[in-house]
């Protein structure tokens, strides 16, 4: 089954970009390489340019829900100041 390959996962934002941790690698992207950023009731998803791929983040990651939106709305607020 592909569920069992999944590995924790470590999504983190800041002004300059997202940093993707995930079994001992990191990969970082600048906000200018995403597209747009969209949510609906279970996923936030950030759209990487060029590329048809997206990164789904799970809603159920987060503490609760008031942290999900905020992630979001700084991922926005990250990528259109880009």
């Amino acid at each position: 089954d592909i569920l069992d390959n999944l590995q924790p996962t470590e999504v983190v934002i800041a002004p300059e970009g997202l940093s993707i941790k995930s079994n001992g690698t990191e990969a970082r992207t600048e906000w200018r390489h995403v597209g747009r950023i969209t949510q609906d009731e279970d996923f936030i998803r950030l759209y990487i340019l060029g590329k048809n791929v997206s990164l789904m983040i799970p809603k159920r990651a987060f503490s609760d829900s008031s942290d999900a939106e905020g992630f979001f709305k700084d991922a926005k607020h990250f990528c259109k100041e880009a």
